[in-house]
C-alpha cells in the first residue's frame, strides 16, 4: 500500500523531470564548457545506444510508450512492496523512473532525445544529459540499497517466499490478473496490426505474442507475490485462532508491516480477552 511519505517521492519525480527538461531547453541555447563537459546540442534518434535509430519515428514512439508502460508497472509494484524503512530504495527507484521519463518525454514529443553534455575520452565522444546522469546515480543507489537491506530483500527464512499459503485463492487471483493482462495486450496488438498494415508480417505478430505472454507471466508472478499480503494475513489469523482454542498461546496477535486485513488485529484481541475471561486461556 502507498504511504503518506510517497507524496514526497512523487514530488521528487516531478522535480527530476522538470530539471531535465529545463537543462535541455538551456542546452539548446547555450554553448561552452561545464567542468569536464562541453555543452553542445546533439539529437539522438535511437531508443538506446542508437537502437531503432534507422526505423520510422512512429515505430520508435510506439516502442518507447509500450516500454514505459511496463516500467511504470514495475515501479508501482515495487513501491507498494517496500516498507517504510526502505525509503532509500524508494528514492533510488523514483530517480530511475524520473530519468527514464525525462528521455521518454523527448522521444514521444520530438521523436528523438536531446543530449547536450559532451565528454571526450581519448578520440571518442560521449553524449549525455541530466536524465542520463540521474539514471547512473539511481543505479548506484539501488546497488547500495540492495546490499544494505540484503537480509530484508533476500531473507534466509521466509515461508511466504518458498510456499504458496492458499493455493486455490492465490492461483485463481494470479490467473485472473494474467488473463486480463494478456487480453488487453492482444486487443492493443490487433489495433497496432491494423494501423501498421502488418497482418501479413508473421514476425510482427509472433514477437507481439511473445511479448504479451512474457508480460502476462510477469504479472501472474507479481500477483502471487502481492496476494501473500492477503492470504498470509488470513492464514496467520486462522492458525492463531486454532492455538487459542487449543490453549497453546497467550500471545497477542500481530501481522506483518505490509499485510492486508488489519481489522483482524483488534478482532483477535477481543477473542483473546474473551477466552481469558471464560477461562479457556491460562
Amino acid at each position: 500500500m502507498f504511504k503518506a511519505k510517497d507524496g514526497t517521492l512523487f514530488s521528487l519525480f516531478a522535480l527530476g523531470v522538470a530539471v531535465d527538461q529545463l537543462t535541455k531547453f538551456l542546452g539548446e541555447r547555450i554553448q561552452g564548457r561545464l567542468g569536464p563537459f562541453s555543452v553542445e546540442m546533439h539529437h539522438n534518434p535511437g531508443i538506446f545506444l542508437q537502437w531503432l535509430a534507422t526505423e520510422s519515428s512512429l515505430l520508435r514512439v510506439v516502442s518507447v510508450a509500450c516500454f514505459y508502460g511496463f516500467i511504470l508497472f514495475i515501479y508501482f509494484s515495487l513501491l507498494s512492496a517496500l516498507s517504510l524503512r526502505h525509503q532509500q530504495t524508494k528514492v533510488a527507484l523514483t530517480l530511475f523512473l524520473s530519468s527514464i521519463t525525462g528521455n521518454a518525454v523527448d522521444r514521444i514529443g520530438n521523436g528523438e532525445v536531446r543530449d547536450f553534455l559532451v565528454l571526450r575520452i581519448a578520440d571518442r565522444l560521449f553524449y549525455a544529459n541530466v536524465a542520463d546522469i540521474l539514471m547512473w546515480v539511481s543505479l548506484a543507489l539501488l546497488v547500495a540499497s540492495a546490499w544494505i537491506y540484503r537480509r530484508d530483500f533476500f531473507p534466509e527464512k521466509n515461508s511466504r517466499i518458498k510456499h504458496v499459503l492458499s493455493r486455490s485463492y492465490q492461483y485463481a487471483w494470479s490467473a485472473k490478473v494474467a488473463l486480463a493482462s494478456f487480453c488487453s495486450f492482444v486487443t492493443l496488438m490487433l489495433f497496432s496490426v491494423t494501423y501498421f498494415h502488418a497482418a501479413e508480417d508473421f514476425r510482427f505478430i509472433a514477437w507481439g505474442l511473445v511479448i504479451g505472454i512474457f508480460f502476462s507471466a510477469f504479472t501472474a508472478f507479481a500477483a502471487i507475490r502481492f496476494s501473500h499480503r492477503s492470504a498470509g494475513a488470513l492464514y496467520a489469523f486462522e492458525k492463531y485462532v486454532e492455538k487459542l482454542l487449543e490453549g497453546k498461546t497467550n500471545e497477542p496477535f500481530s501481522l506483518r508491516e505490509n499485510d492486508e486485513h488489519r481489522q483482524l488485529v483488534p478482532l483477535a484481541k477481543k477473542l483473546r480477552a474473551h477466552f481469558i475471561q471464560k477461562g479457556i486461556q491460562r
